[in-house]
């Protein structure tokens, strides 16, 4: 992951970033109590319409169905005077209980969706099991087009262009993970119990998701 705060690679189990020394408890003392959040869409300060609701919490459920091992989570907020819209987003990911005790490190497939209602951003944040799933510039890509729809002040088509993006790109990197971990396809082989010509099969995206 990248820090929030400086953008520099963390790696997973550090709990300083050893860039510029942010901890998550040093934000603690400054947001009090982690505010209940209700997936798949939650919104603390009363921003969204019912209809939004409805077009958000779909675009969220698609992308689930699709990929049932990740959970997602949308937050239409304004972030705390004081506070980047990032560092926000990360304190809400890990104090917020969004995801079980078991879900930790790589075997964390969460995503977060935050949509900042001042600044007109989105931002996102992903547990470490989906970090090396495809490449920082799919979310990137993502996040531009939910911002843009942001700035016309449009929180459901910025969660709509955000979801829909994020699939097209998951399906495109669902191709490369086998390389990505190292596996190599093997050569077909002729199974001598058969005298049948066997053909590999990798099971590595099933395993996934």
């Amino acid at each position: 992951m990248r820090c929030p705060a400086c953008r520099q690679p963390v790696r997973e189990g550090v709990e300083s970033c050893p860039a510029c020394g942010l901890t998550l408890a040093a934000l603690d003392p400054h947001l009090g109590l982690p505010p209940q959040l209700t997936a798949p869409v939650a919104d603390p300060q009363g921003l969204l319409s019912a209809g939004q609701t409805r077009t958000m919490t779909a675009a969220v459920r698609s992308l689930e169905q699709g990929f049932p091992d990740i959970h997602a989570l949308v937050v239409a907020a304004s972030a705390p005077e004081g506070l980047t819209p990032e560092l926000y987003a990360f304190w809400l990911f890990n104090r917020t209980g969004l995801f079980s005790p078991v879900e930790k490190g790589g075997d964390n497939h969460g995503l977060l969706l935050f949509l900042d209602a001042s600044s007109h951003r989105a931002v996102a944040v992903l547990g470490y099991g989906l970090e090396p799933l495809f490449p920082e510039s799919a979310i990137t890509t993502a996040l531009e087009l939910a911002t843009e729809a942001l700035t016309r002040r449009s929180p459901a088509d910025a969660c709509l262009n955000f979801f829909n993006e994020l699939q097209q790109q998951f399906h495109h990197a669902a191709s490369q993970w086998p390389a990505v971990f190292g596996e190599v396809t093997a050569a077909p082989w002729f199974e001598s119990a058969t005298g049948a010509l066997e053909l590999p099969q990798s099971a590595l995206a099933d395993e996934l998701f």
